[in-house]
């Protein structure tokens, strides 16, 4: 599940246009700077899905751990033999 969140927000990001956002931040500025704001922030954007993915393959593997971890303990054998 945490996979496909991921996947669906960078398919939201890579269909944000840049000179859209850049429209949004013209008031009051130049169009050159606009354009600059609006790439650092998309880059601030992208920055974070990053972090996101990879708090995700840090959580699977605290899963996967803590999954192997539990199926050794001596309760759970014994109750896994019966």
């Amino acid at each position: 599940m945490l996979d496909k969140d991921v996947e669906l927000y960078r398919c939201i990001v890579k269909m944000i246009d840049i000179t859209d956002l850049a429209e949004m931040y013209v008031a009051g500025k130049a169009r050159r700077r606009a354009l600059h704001i609006a790439k650092t922030d998309l880059e601030h954007v992208e920055s974070s899905l990053k972090i996101v993915e990879n708090r995700v393959k840090e959580i699977k593997a605290e899963l996967v751990y803590g999954f192997e971890r539990g199926r050794d303990e001596p309760h759970v054998v014994d109750a896994l033999a019966r």
